[in-house]
C-alpha cells in the first residue's frame, strides 16, 4: 500500500490484500461514499457487500455507515496542520475541551490507590522521552516506579506483574502493538491501565476509562518531523494530574486531622 493514511488505517489490522485494497478505494473517494453506498462501493471495488462488512469489523468500527462517519474526519485531515495564528493552532485549550476535571482527578486517584505497589511506566520512540519525565516526576513524589521501553526485555514487565498496581503508557496512534500488548496483559492481571493518546478512536482507548486525550495535529507523521503540540501536551497534562494528585492528598490530611 503506498498510500501513507491507508497504511495507518491498516496498521495491526491483518487486513487481506482485497479488504487494503477496498479502503485505498475508500480513502481516495471519501467524498463519495456515503451517496455511493456500499452495493455500488462493492461493484466498483469487485468485491462483495460481506467483504466491506468484514472490512469495517475489523477496523473496529459497527458497520459501513459508521466506519464511513469516523473515518472522515482522519481521512479530511490528510497530515495538515490547519493554517492560523501560533496561538490558534498550538492552543493547551483543545487538552480540557477534549477531558473533564473528573478525568484528571480519576487519574490521580488511581496513583494514589497504588499505595506500596510499583507505577509501571511504558513507552517507545519519542513517548519513551516524555514518559521517563513522567518517571522521574513520580519518583519525586515518592512513588515507587519501573520504567521500561521497547528496547526492554518483556520480562522486565510480565515477571512483576504481582507488584504492579498501576500501568501507565504513552501513545501517539493508540496501534503500538508493543504497547496494546503489554496494555492487554495488563488488563487480564486487573491492573488499571491509564493512557495518553490521541482524541481519536483507536485499540489503546478501548481498554479503559483512565485515558487522558490528546490533540494530535500530525495523525499520520510516524516520524514525528512536522510541527506538533502532541507531545508538549501530554507533558502539560501530566502536569495537570499531579496538581489533583497533590489536591487530592492535601484533602485527605485535612480529614484525617479534622478528627
Amino acid at each position: 500500500m503506498g498510500n501513507t493514511i491507508v497504511q495507518k488505517l491498516a496498521e495491526n489490522k491483518k487486513l487481506s490484500s482485497l479488504e487494503e485494497d477496498v479502503l485505498a478505494y475508500i480513502v481516495r473517494h471519501h467524498d463519495a461514499i456515503l451517496t455511493m453506498g456500499i452495493r455500488e462501493v462493492a461493484a466498483n471495488t469487485l468485491t462483495s457487500t460481506s467483504t466491506i462488512m468484514r472490512l469495517a469489523k475489523k477496523l473496529g468500527f459497527n458497520g459501513f455507515v459508521d466506519m464511513n462517519y469516523k473515518l472522515m474526519p482522519l481521512i479530511q485531515d490528510k497530515n495538515q496542520i490547519q493554517e492560523g495564528t501560533y496561538a490558534d493552532i498550538f492552543s493547551y485549550d483543545s487538552l480540557f475541551e477534549l477531558n473533564s476535571k473528573a478525568v484528571f482527578e480519576a487519574v490521580a486517584q488511581a496513583l494514589i490507590d497504588v499505595d506500596k505497589r510499583f507505577v509501571f511506566v511504558y513507552a517507545n520512540g519519542f513517548s519513551g522521552i516524555i514518559a521517563e519525565y513522567l518517571h522521574k516526576k513520580l519518583l519525586v513524589l515518592g512513588k515507587r516506579v519501573m520504567f521500561s521501553t521497547g528496547n526492554d526485555s518483556v520480562g522486565v514487565f510480565e515477571n512483576n506483574l504481582d507488584d504492579i498496581g498501576v500501568f501507565i503508557t504513552i501513545s501517539k496512534s493508540g496501534e503500538t502493538l508493543k504497547v496494546i500488548e503489554k496494555v492487554r496483559t495488563a488488563t487480564e492481571n486487573d491492573i488499571p491501565v491509564i493512557a495518553f493518546t490521541n482524541e481519536i478512536e483507536n485499540t489503546l482507548r478501548a481498554f479503559g476509562k483512565l485515558t487522558i486525550k490528546i490533540k494530535d495535529l500530525n495523525k499520520y507523521d510516524d516520524y514525528n518531523s512536522g510541527a506538533n503540540s502532541f507531545f508538549s501536551h501530554v507533558l502539560l497534562a501530566m502536569e495537570v494530574v499531579v496538581w489533583e494528585y497533590n489536591q487530592l492528598i492535601s484533602q485527605q490530611l485535612k480529614e484525617e486531622t479534622s478528627y
